[in-house]
C-alpha cells in the first residue's frame, strides 16, 4: 500500500507541472493586466512602462513563468500584486468556508443519493422507480445558481428572520454557521444525490444478477442480508469513485454558488483575481485546486482496498 501510494505521489508531479504551463499561458491571453486595473485612469505610457517593469511583467513568457515556479517548488506560491500579502496565506483562509461547504454537499447527496438508489433498484419497474428516475432526472438538469436563487427569493419571504446572505465561522458559531450553510449546501447536493441515485440504482441492478447473489439466495439468506452484507458491498466502488470525482469538482466548482449566497471561499477568491487580473494569486488559487483534487483522488483508490477486500495495492503473488 505504502509503495502504491509513493508511486501515484509521484505521478502527480508531471500532472501538475502540465497545469501550470496551461494555466500560465491562458493568463497571459486574458485582455489586460493589473497594470491597467491599478491605475485605471490614462497615465502616460512611460508611467505603466515603468510600472510593468517593477512587477516583472515586462519580461518573457519564459522567464516569468520559470522565476514563478523556481518559488513554487519551494512552497513560496508568491505575493498579491494587488494587496501584497501572501498568496498562500489568502488560499488557506478560503479554504475552510470552501472545504466545508464541499463536505455538506457531498453528506446530503449521500445520505439521499444511495438510500433512495437502492430503493429504485429493488422496486424496478413499478411506479417508485420510475418516481425517482424522473426526480434524479431533474435534480441533475436544474442549474444550481437557479435553484440557490430560488431558495434565496423563498427563504427571504417565508423565513425572514432567516440568516442569508451573510458569513460566520463554524469556530465562533457553530449552530448559526450551519444555518448559513445549509441553503447553498443544499443547493449542491440536489445535484450530487441525482447523480450518486443513478449510479447506485444502475450498480445494484447489475450486482444483483450476478452469481454469487442467486448461490446467496439458495442457502437461505434473507434479502435484508443479501442486500446490505453482498450487493452493497460491491456495488460501492463505483459510487465511491463518482462521489470523489464530484467532490473534487466541487472544490474547484463552488464559483457560482459561492457567489449567489456570499460565501468567502475559493469560488470567490478566483473570480476576485481575475476581475483585477492578479497574476500570482490566480495561478496559486488554481494549482492549490488542483493539487486538492489530485490528492482527493488518491484518497479514493485508497478506500477501495478498505471496502472492498479483494482489492490489493501489494506486490502480485507469482
Amino acid at each position: 500500500m505504502v509503495s502504491y501510494i509513493i508511486k501515484r505521489l509521484l505521478t502527480v508531479t508531471p500532472i501538475l507541472f502540465g497545469v501550470t504551463v496551461v494555466v500560465f499561458f491562458l493568463t497571459t491571453l486574458i485582455p489586460g493586466d493589473v497594470v491597467d486595473i491599478m491605475l485605471d485612469i490614462e497615465v502616460e505610457p512611460e508611467v505603466a512602462a515603468r510600472l510593468r517593469q517593477t512587477i516583472g511583467l515586462d519580461q518573457p513568457f519564459v522567464v516569468r513563468y520559470w522565476n514563478w515556479l523556481s518559488k513554487l517548488v519551494q512552497g513560496d506560491f508568491g505575493f498579491s500584486i494587488i494587496n501584497g500579502r501572501p498568496v498562500l496565506s489568502q488560499i488557506i483562509e478560503k479554504y475552510p468556508p470552501t472545504l466545508e461547504l464541499a463536505v455538506l454537499a457531498t453528506i446530503i447527496g449521500i445520505l439521499i443519493g444511495i438510500p433512495f438508489g437502492v430503493l429504485s433498484a429493488i422496486r424496478q419497474f413499478h411506479l417508485t422507480d420510475d418516481f425517482l428516475r424522473l426526480s434524479s432526472l431533474i435534480g441533475f438538469s436544474l442549474p444550481s445558481f437557479w435553484i440557490g436563487t430560488m431558495f434565496l427569493l423563498m427563504v427571504s419571504l417565508w423565513f425572514p428572520g432567516f440568516p442569508i446572505l451573510e458569513y460566520v465561522p463554524f469556530s465562533k458559531d457553530p449552530i448559526l454557521n450551519l444555518k448559513i450553510m445549509s441553503l447553498p449546501a443544499i443547493t449542491l447536493g440536489i445535484a450530487m444525490a441525482a447523480l450518486i441515485m443513478r449510479m447506485t440504482r444502475a450498480c445494484v441492478l447489475e450486482v444483483v444478477r450476478q452469481q454469487f447473489v442467486v448461490t446467496a439466495r439458495s442457502k437461505g439468506l434473507t434479502e435484508h442480508v443479501i442486500l446490505f452484507k453482498h450487493v452493497l458491498r460491491n456495488a460501492m466502488i463505483p459510487v465511491l469513485t463518482l462521489v470523489g470525482l464530484r467532490f473534487g469538482f466541487l472544490i474547484g466548482g463552488l464559483v457560482i454558488v459561492e457567489e449567489v449566497f456570499a460565501i468567502p471561499g475559493l469560488g470567490r477568491l478566483v473570480i476576485y483575481s481575475i476581475s483585477k487580473r492578479d497574476f500570482p494569486l490566480i495561478l496559486g488559487v488554481v494549482f492549490f485546486i488542483a493539487l486538492s483534487f489530485m490528492l482527493i483522488n488518491l484518497m479514493v483508490d485508497v478506500l477501495y482496498a478498505v471496502i472492498d477486500p479483494r482489492i490489493s495495492y501489494g506486490k502480485k503473488e507469482r
